[in-house]
This record gives C-alpha cells, structure tokens and sequence, in this order.
C-alpha cells in the first residue's frame, strides 16, 4: 500500500443546518468574516458553467462576495462581485499545505458558508479544531493511507465497534449513486437498541443518502448473504472447486477453497504489460454439477486492491482544470454519464463467465467492494443449458484489482426467511447534532462529511422469533467525490479512448501502477 501525505486545506461550507438539508442565515454571522484568504486558489462552478477562481471573498447574508478571474465560453476576464449561494454547483478548496483538494457538491444538501468547520476523528474522545485569524482550517492529517473510499460502517457488539462495511464502492459522482448492501457478522443488540457508526475515514466527500438495518430471521444452520440488488440467499450446502488456475494456468486451489488467511492475488512483478492478454487476470474453476442442478449460488469473497482507486484518479486528472465541469456534465449528459459508467463496469467489476459449448458466456459481474475490508458476494448462476457432471467457471477483471479468498457454489433452493427493514431511531454527528431525518429516506437530502467526520446511529431491536436464527445486513445508498488533484489541459482525445476502448485504459494505466508499487 502507498501513502499519500495529504494535509487538508482551506475548506469553506456548512452542511443545511449543518447536515440537515435547510440553510440557517445566523450560519453566516455567527463568525467573524475573513478580510482576506490566504492565496490557495478556490474554485466555484455555478449552474450556469461559470468557473471562477477565487482568491479574495466574504460572506453577507445569502451572498458570497468575491475577487478573482471568471472562465465562461472561452473567455477569461477579471471578476468581483457577488454570487448567490444557490446558483453554486461545485466547490473545489486546494490546501496551502499539500496536495490534495476538497471537491464539494452544493444545493440542496450543502449550502456554501462563511463558516469553515472539519473535524479530525480523534476515536471516543472527540475531536479536535484548529482557529486561524476567525476561519477554521480543518488539521493536517499528518499523512494518513489515503487509499480507501466510500463510507465505513462499523457495528457493536456490545463491547466495541468492528468494520463490517465499506459501503457503494466505485459510486464517484451523483449518477452513479446506488445502494449497497453487506452483512454484518458482529452486530448484536445491546439494551434495547442495535448501534451503527458511519464514519467518513477517507480524502474524499461522502453523501449518504439512506441507511437501513435488515434484521433477518432464517431457519437454523444457514447463512444469509445479500445480493447486489438486496435479495437475500440461503446458504447451507457449499460445493468447493475441485480444481483451480490462475491466468498464468498455474494451480492455486488451496488459496481460494477455504476461507482463512491464504489468498489469490496477480502476481504483479512477473506481468509484461506490454502484451495485452497480460492485462486481464483470474481465475477458471471446476466444480462438480449435479444431475438435477438448473441453477447454482455463486459465492466469492474478495477485496479489491487500491488500483481502482490509483485508476480513477488518473482518470480524473485527464480532465485537468476542466475536472469540476466533468462532474457537472456528467450529471447533465446521458451519454457522457454512460460512457464512464460502462468504462466502471468493463475495468472496475469481476466478471464472471459459464463454459458453455466451447466458448466463454458471461452471466453477471460484480460489483468492486473497496479496498477496506472484504466481503462475500453472491450471484445466482443459469445453469440449465450446462451438462451434468462439471461446471467450470472464469472469474475475470483487470490484472491486480482483486484479491480472492474463497469460492464455491450452492445448489440448495432459497429458503424462506422473514425481513424487517428498519430506519435509524437516532443518528448524533460528533458534533451531537441530529443528523437522522438526512439517512432515513431515499430522497434528496444527504449526510454530507468530510474526512473525520462521523455519526452514531441506533435502532430500536427487533423481537427475537422462536426457531430462526437471527442475521443483519445493512443497506447503505450514497455516493462520494474523491479529492484528486487535477491541473493544466484536459486531454480530451486520451480521455475518450480510455472511456470508450477496451483495454485502452489499462495499457495506459497499468504500467504507472505497476511503477507506482515499484514492481
């Protein structure tokens, strides 16, 4: 893993209310105004495309009053003069200190103030703030991992929190918002109350949208496993690979057949990139088929490396200065929004193909799960067209992007299990401000943080049924911006091809990874 020595910058925002979707004007007056901003460029799109770079502002009632340059079709000229808060689409902060960037989305969610406040998570105790001449200036963050994404959830046990999510993976910008769903082994009730905290632990902007609880009652000796779309699967009779190669044909059954500390991973070093079947990676598996089996449970469970991560910010930075009006097109333009989301499924999912008549047919692919913690995902397979004795699978993606731990199926059918989905009783920031009326609806109102920002979330137990053993999963929907650095000229024509060109985007990417790990 590598790090990135990110300190955060200059960030000014408030959260409606403070994460609570409606703007409050004592939020512009309750600090004294900065009477100047330490020279770190600030940018801000409005609606209607003007880009202007900032360096002198103010704020007064609903007006945001600034000095700088404005960029509008084709032009640049000098600017000073007043914007009104809801005609800004984006907010992108870079540091003084860094490299990084705060990239913010504004509306009806995030409300841009005078009033910068950011939190470092510093664990139970708190946090901390740090006060520069009346503007708060979020602390460094002394360096930190910087490759994981997506909000994390942790859930109670009674005694302590366990990381049992990283939830929406892949989801960065608003279209390709989705809902994410993951199990969680350690939760237990305690008083009354089920206990969650969503934690933002990355350099990124996270927007959750809704977060439920799925208390599950099933019939004893199964597991319970969500599919992506929230289905939920019985499973009590696993089939093991009886044999297992990796893209080199070499045997690594032992690394995937049991669930314990031996994984399969590329073996990075040893893959000349310059050839393009080098460019894809995986696994073809055996697994014996009964007679009468028509269908079969997929299980994989996996972790993602932090390419996905590396790719989306060289991605990114493609776009150059031009990377806040890329997220304002990709809102606005289907085809634009289309093109990255397959480009995210081509490169960034574990494909997952049938051996049927001589030829490679693909049924599904699942989605990148993060590169925090590992999860079992599960996909029911067609197998009716497949002959009895032996179906032999191919788990394929990006060469390096997945970390495999174990795989096998289940032909046992679904049993039936009963699903109460619940919202949060409560939701308290680190702040102690309630937060719950922005997780507990699919709407348009968000819990927007920023790194180090978290919330405690409790629901209330559910009943315990007489002869079901008793699972939890947790439904998460939201996206984030990842803060990348992005300067000069878009490469527009380089951008196209990695987006719209099979393995384009990996000849070009792949070998600055490879480079990267120093391999």
């Amino acid at each position: 893993m590598f790090k990135k020595n990110v300190s955060y910058g200059l960030i000014f925002l408030a959260l409606s209310g403070l994460h609570s979707g409606c703007s409050s004007t004592k939020e512009f007056t309750r600090r004294p105004e900065p009477k100047t901003v330490p020279a770190s460029p600030l940018s801000v799109l409005t609606k209607d495309g003007g880009l202007y770079r900032v360096k002198n502002y103010r704020f007064a009632d609903s007006l945001f009053w600034a000095a700088g340059a404005l960029e509008k079709d084709g032009k640049i000229r000098p600017f000073e003069g007043r914007l009104a808060l809801g005609d800004i689409d984006y907010v992108q902060a870079k540091n003084n200190w860094g490299a990084g960037k705060i990239l913010l989305a504004t509306g009806a969610a995030v409300i841009f103030s005078a009033v910068a406040i950011s939190y470092l998570n510093k664990g139970s105790d708190g946090f901390s703030v740090q006060e520069v001449h009346g503007t708060y200036y979020p602390p460094s963050s002394g360096g930190g991992d910087g490759w994981y994404s997506c909000p994390f959830i942790y859930s109670y046990d009674g005694g302590q929190y366990h990381l049992e999510s990283e939830t929406f993976a892949g989801a960065v910008f608003k279209g390709a918002e989705r809902a994410s769903f993951d199990k969680l082994e350690r939760l237990r009730p305690v008083k009354g109350q089920y206990r969650l905290k969503l934690a933002n632990e990355s350099e990124e902007t996270e927007y959750v949208n809704e977060i439920k609880l799925l208390v599950v009652d099933a019939p004893p000796g199964v597991k319970v496993i969500p599919d992506a779309k929230g289905s939920l699967h019985t499973l009590s009779r696993p089939v093991y690979p009886f044999r297992c190669v990796d893209g080199e044909n070499k045997d690594v059954l032992s690394a995937v057949r049991e669930k314990d500390d031996r994984w399969w991973e590329s073996e990075l070093a040893a893959k000349d990139l310059s050839r393009d079947e080098k460019l894809r990676d995986g696994l073809v598996l055996e697994f014996e088929k009964p007679r009468e089996a028509k269908a079969a449970k997929l299980v994989v469970s996996g972790v993602n490396t932090a390419l996905g991560i590396f790719a989306f910010e060289q991605l990114f930075q493609l776009k150059g200065e031009n990377q806040l009006r890329w997220y304002q097109k990709l809102e606005g333009d289907p085809a634009e929004r289309g093109k990255l989301i397959a480009w995210m499924r081509r490169e960034g999912m574990l494909h997952v193909k049938v051996w049927k008549e001589g030829e490679w047919v693909e049924q599904t692919a699942l989605p990148d799960v993060g590169p925090g913690i590992s999860k079992d995902q599960v996909a029911v397979l067609d197998l009716s067209q497949i002959p009895s004795g032996t179906v032999k699978l191919k788990l394929e993606s990006a060469t390096d992007l997945w970390r495999i731990n174990q795989v096998y199926l289940d032909y046992s059918p679904d049993l039936p299990v009963e699903v109460a989905e619940i919202e949060p009783a409560g939701a308290v920031d680190e702040r102690g401000n309630d937060v719950a009326s922005s997780l507990r609806r699919n709407d348009d109102r968000y819990y927007v943080t920023i790194k180090g920002q978290y919330a405690h979330l409790t629901f209330e137990e559910v009943p315990a049924r007489a002869g079901r053993q008793r699972h939890y999963a947790v439904k998460a929907k939201g996206y984030y911006h990842q803060w990348f650095e992005a300067e000069g000229a878009e490469e527009t024509a380089l951008l196209e091809r990695v987006l719209t060109e099979p393995l384009f985007g990996s000849r070009t990417f792949m070998p600055l990874w490879k480079a990267r790990k120093g391999q």
